[in-house]
């Protein structure tokens, strides 16, 4: 799908594994919009490899992603079970050691102060939405959901969650 949009250049998004590029245009940019924590730590330097290889000499790789500061290789227990099965918040520590000898840090900007009214909105507009989308989803699903996004915005006040974006070059 293709956007032009007014206050930013020319976008093109796709939704797309990602994989090595044939061809790829000069300065080739890679976005990973809080999607980090679904690769896992475990195969975070395949994916920065994989990223490396679908960018030109020019190109960026932008990653926005919760994260924590400690290196752990585990989850919540409730998110694991009811909200993201599978995913991992990794650390700095994590990130940056994956994309070591393939990308240098140009910019890493820390956003967990303003996160949490990130989250409010989000259950505000869950709440505004939901009588468009209920029929989709049962009871359970709702209640679950509210809670997740209701406990989410104290994890970023407490520091416990961050939210980061880097730019790799």
């Amino acid at each position: 799908m293709e956007c032009i949009t007014p206050d930013l250049r020319h976008l093109v998004f796709r939704r797309q594994t990602l994989r090595p590029r044939v061809g790829a245009e000069e300065g080739y940019q890679n976005y990973m919009i809080e999607m980090i924590e679904h690769v896992g730590v475990k195969i975070l330097r395949h994916f920065m490899k994989t990223a490396s290889k679908c960018l030109t000499k020019d190109g960026l790789l932008l990653i926005q992603f919760d994260g924590k500061s400690e290196s752990i290789n585990w989850n919540y227990k409730w998110i694991e079970k009811y909200v993201f099965p599978g995913t991992v918040t990794p650390s700095p520590k994590q990130i940056t050691a994956a994309a070591e000898g393939l990308f240098f840090v140009a910019d890493w900007h820390d956003f967990t102060k303003d996160y949490h009214k990130t989250m409010i909105e989000w259950h505000s507009n869950f709440e505004k939405n939901w009588p468009k989308i209920k029929e989709n989803y049962d009871d359970r699903f709702y209640r679950l959901w509210k809670f997740y996004l209701q406990c989410c915005p104290g994890t970023a006040l407490a520091n416990t969650q961050h939210l980061w974006q880097v730019v790799f070059i």
